[in-house]
């Protein structure tokens, strides 16, 4: 068997590539917009492929995105929904594509790389490390004052919602940045999970937003923002939901040195989230983003940031 790995050529193995990560990950296809009119990164470039001869092999996403970090926007490669096709499971290991699309991002000029998974020995030997954040589970609390929180209007919100992300994650480390078609594709796209956007506002003021998605009884919450009283609006929020929908449970993991759970009063029980992983593939790149004097503080800044979130990781409760 000899495997050619490569971006897809023409539309037919494009075509094939995006169903077979499609019927392998329909959910995670689903959020990242896979194959959808809109989703630039669904391209012949963007799409990597393993061909035995004419035979679909595997198949992975190259994700183009940008991140805030240390107050800049600094871009980087997510790679997605990697796939085996079913004749060649076991045959074929997954850490060869992994292996050839880091040379190619390399290639190309990249300089970070980011992966969400629940395998992290199929990343690390290509140099991805656990940037660890601290999942919260917690359950039905009350709030004293709910009044303003509402399912989100995409035409009366949107505007307001992407005004908040932004002022909201630009001081943090790791959040993406969107843009407006960004935006848009989501809200499109989350149909199922419409349910799970609330925002709160208050004489006409939007303060604060949660979007989620439900998954066996529990609800996981993907991203939250709000203005100066954001931990007190996270609550009257999350509350209202709890009520509204059929759900016991609540998750959402965040970062060690994020305020506003422990400002909430939110009783949780914790456990270390591993599954984001950085690969820092051009630290003189990040250096030239960040405005740090070379590649060394780059790194070292990197390796605080994770020493920082594990320093504190409280013993897991589950």
């Amino acid at each position: 068997m000899s495997i050619d790995i490569r971006s897809v050529e023409g539309e037919s193995e494009l075509a094939a590539a995006v169903q077979l990560m499609s019927e392998t990950h329909p959910e995670l296809a689903r959020r990242v917009g896979l194959g959808q009119a809109g989703c630039a990164d669904t391209d012949l470039w963007h799409t990597r492929v393993a061909m035995d001869g004419t035979k679909l092999v595997a198949a992975g996403q190259i994700l183009d995105k940008m991140m805030w970090l240390n107050g800049q926007q600094v871009p980087f490669a997510g790679l997605s929904c990697l796939s085996v096709h079913p004749d060649y499971r076991g045959k074929f290991k997954l850490s060869e594509l992994v292996r050839d699309t880091v040379d190619i991002l390399k290639e190309f000029g990249y300089a970070l790389s980011v992966v969400f998974t629940d395998d992290n020995g199929l990343y690390e030997p290509h140099g991805f490390v656990p940037m660890p954040a601290i999942e919260f589970a917690f359950e039905r609390f009350a709030a004293y004052d709910t009044s303003g929180v509402r399912p989100f209007d995409a035409g009366k919100d949107l505007e307001r919602v992407m005004k908040l992300h932004t002022a909201f994650n630009q001081g943090r480390h790791g959040p993406v940045v969107r843009s407006r078609l960004d935006w848009e594709r989501q809200v499109e796209l989350m149909q199922p999970d419409r349910e799970t956007f609330w925002v709160l506002e208050r004489d006409g003021h939007l303060n604060a937003y949660l979007r989620g998605r439900l998954v066996d009884g529990t609800l996981v919450i993907s991203e939250f923002g709000g203005d100066k009283s954001y931990a007190a609006y996270f609550r009257r929020i999350l509350t209202v939901v709890f009520d509204e929908l059929d759900f016991y449970t609540a998750r959402i993991s965040l970062r060690r040195e994020e305020p506003f759970f422990n400002a909430a009063y939110i009783p949780a029980r914790q456990r270390q989230d591993t599954r984001m992983m950085w690969a820092v593939l051009n630290p003189d790149r990040i250096a030239q983003f960040l405005g740090f004097p070379g590649p060394q503080e780059v790194m070292k800044f990197i390796q605080q940031l994770r020493d920082f979130q594990t320093t504190f990781w409280l013993e897991d409760t589950f």
